[in-house]
């Protein structure tokens, strides 16, 4: 922190103070420009602060500030808003960064591709029940008392659903299904 110029020390501080970032968070944005005026755009348009430096620091650190960089942070805002927001999972949105990247809109993405959150609960039933009949050897190894094999099914309803399907209800309805 002794290295930082007096503006730097500032931004520092409001960014632990009045944002709340950790501070490792905090001293990154503060001494990498692009990615500071990333998370300040991002949160302009109204993303929290925490998920904005989560995204810029964990998945954009990269790529911010490289030709052909043409992520907003009206753009990324959208996106953080259709996670947060339950609209998408995190996995479907990280898929969606090479375009994002490139300037595409995330809510048209999303729309165009069909890949909005499955959270209707017949479809993730009939996931479940087709995952559970495909695996009758882990079945009954689970009953046998192999508990973590539960992770596995979980697993499996996810990528047969493409990780669309929300997390929480595939985790109920696998339990449900392994118990019946």
């Amino acid at each position: 922190l002794e290295q930082l110029t007096a503006a730097q020390r500032a931004r520092y501080d409001e960014l632990t103070a009045e944002h709340g970032l950790p501070e490792t968070d905090a001293l990154t944005l503060t001494t990498r420009a692009a990615l500071d005026d990333l998370y300040t755009a991002t949160v302009a348009e109204g993303a929290a602060s925490t998920s904005a430096a989560n995204w810029v620091l964990n998945d954009l650190a990269g790529h911010a500030g490289q030709e052909g960089f043409a992520l907003t942070g009206q753009s990324l805002a959208s996106l953080i808003g259709l996670v947060d927001g339950g609209n998408i999972t995190s996995r479907v949105a990280k898929e969606l960064l090479p375009d994002l990247l490139a300037g595409a809109d995330p809510v048209a993405l999303v729309k165009e591709r069909g890949l909005e959150r499955l959270d209707d609960e017949q479809a993730v039933r009939e996931q479940v029940a087709a995952v559970v009949a495909a695996h009758p050897d882990e079945l009954a190894a689970y009953r046998g008392g192999k508990s973590g094999l539960r992770g596995f099914f979980v697993g499996q309803v996810m990528r047969a659903t493409g990780g669309r399907a929300d997390p929480k209800l595939v985790q109920t309805l696998v339990e449900q299904a392994l118990e019946a």
